[in-house]
């Protein structure tokens, strides 16, 4: 029978096969409740009905299969994981899919879930209790417990807070030490990764594969040179040094699904290599689909719609899931209505259209069948009920301690006039829109031309010396001048350490 409390004397997630592993270094008592089964008994969620689904009218296992995993392919037909875009529109349950999906993939195959963490949402939270959390170790946690409904910080979330939210926190060094850290922790767990800001190990993935030519450059934001042109590696890109390592390094005895949220910033339709390679790491992506399958790493990718998501990828998947959002399904006879990749779909009607929220169409070339699933939430009067984790990631500690040094050298402008920017090895103020130009603050000169963003003030020169001698300061006046009292000092940057002020004689542009 389901049942909504714990198990006497104990918290959700303690007194079960993987917790007991877990929590205690050692095996739980045969007796005891999976993961899977007691999430299925707090939030009311049947047990699977194979049969139900070998009875259908319509692709009797076209749904079961993207989900049971079995290297004999007695209950299911296939023998390798799955490949599965799942698509609706927005707060149509994509999440909410995901989460009904996770305990039937850990229970039916005893396997482990990876839920990509992101932050700007939480959707795993729910099942905070089983959840193994993997952050990167060589940056520094910025966490927040936010108000679902507002913008309100409600309180910080530190390492050790974060230790009591979840069954387990746990910090890698690379891709490789994550892939083995998750390899230790036991079968049929819901594991949640957050991606690492600082690449570690990634250019070392791609150098020891051979799918690609020489190599993709992964650069942290902090150690970009040129904030405006070439703000480094968008943090997703972790994802590809991911899924190569886990196809090529494994483990290749356990089943694993990635479930994927989001899809269309990762593999976006418009990628081209000027954003750091991006086409290319798309195109190592779509290498690697019939190895994962091979290596029983299944992907299960959700987004909004499918032109959003980069062709070459859309053309690989074998299933498609459309949960109903008022749109009607593929039918046969409308061409245009086929996934990309698809000579013929098998609904001949539309089927869906009318369909509650709840419900999903799962299909391949030839057969589908139509599934419900219930809603998973906590109860009302829970706190949790109205809250999400915001996770984010600070430069590593010395990073950010050379950079608070730099600040401390009492610099001031005028914030309507400039941006700051700073990495481990510069530090400029930026003019703002519509303006443009910059300064370096470590050596007191213009790096770039400097135009006013402000109609009726112009930029004076040359930058000047203040009178103590301590500071380079940069002015402004008015256009047409008038007086000298009418000049607005605009920056105030320390005087280089070696006492001279280099390039300020140089012409600036006025507005």
């Amino acid at each position: 029978m389901p049942h909504q409390t714990p198990p006497d004397g104990y918290d959700w997630g303690e007194r079960t096969l993987q917790g007991y592993e877990v929590l205690r270094d050692h095996r739980a008592p045969k007796y005891y409740e999976s993961d899977a089964q007691e999430i299925r008994g707090k939030f009311s969620i049947p047990s699977f009905d194979l049969e139900a689904f070998c009875e259908h009218k319509f692709g009797r296992m076209v749904y079961p299969d993207t989900f049971i995993h079995e290297q004999s392919a007695e209950r299911a037909r296939s023998n390798k994981a799955t490949d599965c875009f799942i698509t609706a529109e927005r707060d149509a349950g994509k999440t909410t899919f995901a989460r009904n999906l996770s305990p039937r993939l850990m229970e039916e195959n005893d396997e482990k879930v990876i839920w990509r963490g992101r932050s700007e949402s939480s959707g795993w939270l729910p099942y905070r209790h089983w959840t193994q959390l993997y952050l990167p170790a060589s940056v520094e946690l910025d966490g927040t417990i936010m108000e679902e409904e507002s913008d309100d910080r409600l309180q910080p979330l530190a390492n050790e807070r974060l230790d009591e939210l979840v069954r387990e926190v746990v910090y890698y060094d690379d891709v490789y030490d994550l892939l083995d850290q998750i390899s230790e922790r036991p079968a049929g767990t819901f594991n949640v990764v957050y991606p690492d800001p600082s690449f570690a190990g990634c250019s070392t993935v791609i150098e020891r594969t051979d799918r690609v030519t020489g190599t993709f450059e992964f650069t942290p934001a902090w150690e970009s040179d040129d904030p405006v042109h070439d703000p480094g590696t968008r943090t997703i890109d972790w994802w590809f040094a991911f899924i190569v390592a886990r196809a090529e390094y494994g483990p290749f005895n356990e089943w694993w699904s990635l479930l994927f949220d989001e899809c269309g910033d990762f593999i976006k339709q418009s990628a081209s290599n000027a954003e750091g390679r991006l086409h290319d790491k798309i195109e190592l992506l779509r290498s690697l689909w019939a190895a994962s399958r091979k290596r029983k790493l299944s992907l299960f990718f959700f987004g909004h719609r499918g032109r959003n998501v980069h062709e070459i990828v859309r053309r690989e998947f074998k299933w498609h899931i459309q949960l109903a959002d008022g749109s009607p399904n593929p039918t046969q006879g409308r061409r245009s209505s086929y996934p990309l990749g698809m000579q013929k779909v098998p609904m001949e009607t539309d089927i869906l259209s009318g369909q509650p929220q709840g419900t999903g169409i799962c299909f391949v070339e030839n057969e589908f069948s139509l599934f419900g699933w219930g809603n998973i939430a906590e109860p009302s009067d829970n706190e949790w009920a109205s809250r999400w984790v915001k996770i984010r990631f600070e430069p590593p500690a010395d990073v950010q301690a050379a950079s608070d040094e730099t600040v401390s050298r009492e610099l001031a402008f005028d914030d309507t006039i400039f941006g700051e920017w700073q990495n481990a090895h510069a530090h400029r103020l930026l003019v703002k829109d519509p303006g443009s130009g910059s300064i370096s603050v470590d050596s007191g000169e213009i790096i770039d031309e400097l135009v006013s963003p402000i109609d009726g003030l112009r930029f004076c020169a040359p930058l000047r010396e203040s009178t103590d001698g301590r500071y380079v300061e940069l002015v402004m006046e008015p256009t047409p001048t008038t007086t000298p009292s009418e000049e607005t000092v605009v920056a105030r940057l320390p005087k280089p350490a070696q006492g001279e002020i280099s390039g300020i004689t140089e012409a600036i542009a006025d507005d």
